[in-house]
């Protein structure tokens, strides 16, 4: 069984070599999590409010993929991050996923720090919300400031981890192997 630790040290160790990863492995208690991972390149160039997305990757016969942008909140510059969603199959009419917790990671480059924040649990469904995340992850200014650590290449690393509770209208289980994008 493949354990966290083993995996934030593949993630962290490969950052140069992959744009865009996505893992599933099982825990203690058969307890599926999946685990996106993408870096978002031209960070500098990051335009106030314009979405920035990953590649999608399709698990529960869902596209899944994380969107990045600098926006304002509370009247100041931050990075949101979301995890998105919709269904793959145009047949399908309606369907929902529970999530439970959704964790978005903002790596360092030089260590395997990172900076986490946490959304407890969302439903994201066809008829609602097909979106969900932190839209003040982390100050703007912090992301940029060289001192922190965040930013490489003029590019950053971001990875949601989370674990699907319960579906309808979908598959029950991500039941795929680890996939690699690009």
């Amino acid at each position: 069984l493949a354990s966290w630790q083993c995996m934030l040290s593949f993630i962290v160790n490969n950052r140069d070599n992959m744009d865009s990863v996505v893992k599933i492995c099982q825990f203690l208690g058969g307890k599926e999590r999946c685990v996106i991972r993408s870096r978002f390149d031209g960070v500098s160039g990051f335009q106030q409010g314009a979405l920035k997305f990953s590649t999608s990757h399709v698990n529960a016969n869902l596209l899944w993929r994380i969107s990045a942008r600098k926006q304002i909140y509370n009247g100041q510059s931050y990075l949101g991050v979301y995890l998105n969603c919709k269904s793959e199959d145009v047949t399908t009419q309606k369907w929902s996923c529970q999530l439970q917790p959704i964790l978005f990671f903002l790596h360092k480059h030089k260590s395997n720090l990172c900076w986490q924040s946490e959304i407890s649990s969302t439903k994201l469904e066809s008829d609602g919300d097909q979106s969900c995340g932190d839209e003040s992850m982390k100050l703007w200014s912090e992301v940029l400031a060289e001192e922190k650590d965040y930013v490489k290449d003029d590019s950053i690393l971001v990875e949601i981890e989370f674990r699907v509770k319960s579906t309808s209208g979908i598959s029950t289980s991500l039941g795929i192997p680890e996939t690699m994008i690009r």
